[in-house]
């Protein structure tokens, strides 16, 4: 059986472009199972509103698209702590 082992997810680069996303802990034993995880817990959208003053409420939405997510994305996390502790 293989090791669960923890895994990162970065896509877009908030230093370059206008956003940036990342999932940090994903506790898989493959790269493969770390993206189908992944892509099953975000939604298509987040979505939140923000009260600027009592007048103007300015809603922000960020759209995912999990699709384009692809093995590329995905590292080890080697800052993670990969004991034999009870997975997430």
């Amino acid at each position: 059986m293989a090791k669960t082992k923890t895994w990162k997810i970065d896509a877009g680069n908030s230093s370059t472009g206008q956003i940036g996303f990342c999932a940090y802990g994903i506790k898989a034993d493959t790269k493969e199972a770390a993206l189908d995880k992944i892509k099953k817990l975000f939604p298509d959208q987040l979505e939140d509103t923000y009260d600027m003053d009592d007048r103007e409420p300015i809603t922000i939405c960020t759209y995912f698209n999990t699709n384009a997510l692809t093995l590329d994305n995905i590292e080890e996390d080697e800052d993670a702590d990969d004991s034999d502790e009870d997975e997430l």
